[in-house]
């Protein structure tokens, strides 16, 4: 389901919800969509042996040059920085 089939099957304009769910959020859908892909993103980097690609589309991003872009700006690092981190 998309972003337009929602609002069809609430019976509401993207613009109503999308100010609706940042007035109850104080986040865009945009921006809360990313952040919780990023957790996911963060949990699947953190196991051996995976390939950033495969976890970018995993987690919803088509484009991984994307994905290491918003990975970056949330979590303060590129992706395969991260990679190489001991936990």
């Amino acid at each position: 389901m998309n972003f337009k089939d929602l609002c069809d099957n609430l019976g509401v304009s993207n613009v109503f919800l999308s100010a609706k769910f940042k007035s109850e959020t104080n986040y865009s859908l945009n921006d809360f969509l990313n952040r919780y892909r990023l957790l996911k993103a963060v949990e699947l980097l953190q196991n051996d042996k995976v390939l950033v690609y495969e976890v970018a589309e995993e987690v919803g991003f088509s484009e991984y040059k994307y994905f290491s872009q918003v990975f970056k700006k949330y979590i303060g690092m590129p992706p395969k920085q991260f990679l190489h981190q001991e936990f």
